[in-house]
Parts: C-alpha cells; structure tokens; sequence
C-alpha cells in the first residue's frame, strides 16, 4: 500500500513500514457563560484531539493532523513531552497529565484548561513527539484558552435595578 509522507519528518519504523512524525499545532478557544473547557489530547492510536465545550468532550481535530501517518503504526515505543511556554489564570486543569517529563505512548496524554468562574485560564503549550528514548522528531505549539462570561441580566431588568409594574 503506498501513501504520500508529509514532507517535514519521515522515517522508517522497525519491520520496513513507512511513517512520518508530524504535529501541526493549534488553537483552541472556547467562550461562553457556561463552564468551559478547552484542550488537546495527543492518542495512542496515532490520532490528536481537541477538547472543548461545556462538558470537555474530545473530538478528532483532522485525520491531517494526526501525530503519525499511518495510524497503524503508532505504538508505546513513542514518547510525548509538553512544555508550557505560558500561562494565565490558573493555566492548566490538575486533571492534566504531567508536563516537562517524557510520557510513553501507551495510553492517551491530555493537557486542558477548565474555567468555572467569570474569567480566563489558558496555556500555551509546545508538545513534541520522539521514537525509542531517540530524539525528537516534530513539535507543535497549541494555544489553549478557556473563558466563562458573565451571564447577561434576566429579561426585565434594566441597568440591574428592578422593573415596577404598576397595578390597579
């Protein structure tokens, strides 16, 4: 089966097959009055997705942005390692996986922002993508950025102050 390599990283992985090593990068905002989350996953099946919303679903973000081509050849000998270039607000969630140390492959790594309270909290980020210990092979910067609003004032009231209703 042949396929085209993207042109910035190719390699040969053991037993002759084929891949490339490529993170693009990506911004991922979310904003509204709701609780909000937003975030990246980088997968174990070769696949990255973005987390967002009100209830920090993942979703794929393009299989062209996919960590590896083919996906059939992502496995736990690759290693993920996120760097945090900047912060604010609380920056990233507890609930992230460890930053500044290499992480195997073997399950999913997420980095993501959460924000419950009027305000902004966001992280930009630089994940890198090795093979076996070796060196890195690609990076890319995601910007991730989670606001909740303040909500609007109820139908009625003007300015925050009461609205009389005269009655007879």
């Amino acid at each position: 089966m042949a396929f085209t390599l993207p042109s910035r990283q190719a390699s040969v992985h053991a037993g002759g097959v084929s891949w490339a090593v490529n993170l693009d990068g990506q911004t991922i905002s979310y904003s509204s009055t709701a609780n909000r989350y937003a975030g990246v996953r980088i997968n174990a099946d070769g696949t990255v997705d973005r987390r967002g919303g009100t209830s920090g679903s993942y979703g794929q973000i393009d299989s062209g942005t996919d960590w590896i081509i083919p996906n059939g050849a992502a496995s736990s000998d690759f290693d993920v390692y996120c760097t945090v270039n900047s912060s604010s607000g609380a920056g990233l969630n507890g609930g992230s996986d460890a930053v500044d140390t290499w992480l195997d492959l073997s399950t999913d790594r997420m980095w993501y922002c959460f924000r419950n309270t009027v305000g902004t909290n966001s992280a930009n980020l630089t994940i890198s993508i090795r093979y076996n210990g070796g060196s890195t092979l690609d990076s890319g910067v995601y910007d991730l950025t989670a606001t909740k609003n303040s909500s609007p004032p109820p139908v009625g009231m003007g300015m925050g102050f009461p609205v009389l209703i005269a009655t007879a």
